[in-house]
């Protein structure tokens, strides 16, 4: 029948358009490297957003460079030294970019990386 080929392509195009829960990918929020990952990608699609806002972009793509050495680095170091380094990143630019999501989002991660490491440390 005509009407069920065109039926099973649209039913198709919605179950990849919304996936079901089969198919859901799931965060560790317990694994600090998936926290700098989520960070490190979270930073480079507003990089990519960002295009027609120069000075944002820019500061964007210095953050992003300075997120992937760190995320690079971590499993090198201690819990301690990957917070700080963090912490530097958002201080250092504080003041341009104040109220900008993206330091509220390294704001989070700090935050979730010193819950991990509390957890970890009972």
């Amino acid at each position: 029948m005509p009407g069920n080929e065109n039926s099973s392509k649209l039913i198709g195009e919605i179950t990849r358009c919304h996936p079901t829960s089969a198919q859901m990918t799931f965060i560790n929020w317990s694994d600090s490297m998936e926290m700098l990952g989520l960070l490190c990608e979270y930073v480079a699609d507003e990089r990519s957003d960002s295009q027609n806002d120069l000075v944002r972009a820019r500061f964007l793509g210095e953050l992003s460079t300075e997120l992937a050495d760190l995320a690079e680095r971590a499993p090198e170091m201690s819990a301690d030294e990957a917070i700080e380094r963090l912490r530097a990143m958002r201080a250092s630019r504080a003041d341009d970019f104040a109220g900008d999501p993206v330091l509220s989002h390294v704001e989070d991660c700090i935050e979730e990386l010193e819950r991990i490491r509390s957890f970890r440390s009972r």
